[in-house]
């Protein structure tokens, strides 16, 4: 068990010292399970026409309605893409240009 101490101390250097001990055990714990930051799920136009390697965006319009690469969700009117559905489009794409 740890010795106990009783001592006055202000509220400013009881919230000092309890930052202090907080920003320690956080810090050690970042260092010991660092955080992975998981890519965007969903992309937007832009978003997919850049993974896609394109530089119009009536290219993707054009593929949805070929029914080739289809938007999972729209915002309004907006199209959203997965991220997933995307890198699928463009394995398949690949290898049909191969034929």
């Amino acid at each position: 068990m740890e010795k106990v101490i009783l001592s006055t101390l202000s509220v400013e250097e009881l919230t000092e010292t309890l930052t202090q001990k907080i920003f320690a055990l956080i810090k050690s714990e970042v260092k010991s399970n660092p955080i992975k930051t998981k890519e965007k799920e969903i992309l937007t136009r832009e978003e997919t026409a850049k993974l896609c390697n394109i530089k119009s965006l009536t290219t993707l319009w054009n593929w949805e309605q070929d029914g080739r690469l289809i938007p999972a969700m729209r915002a309004g009117k907006k199209p959203l893409y997965l991220r997933q559905d995307v890198l699928n489009f463009l394995n398949i794409k690949e290898g049909d240009s191969l034929v």
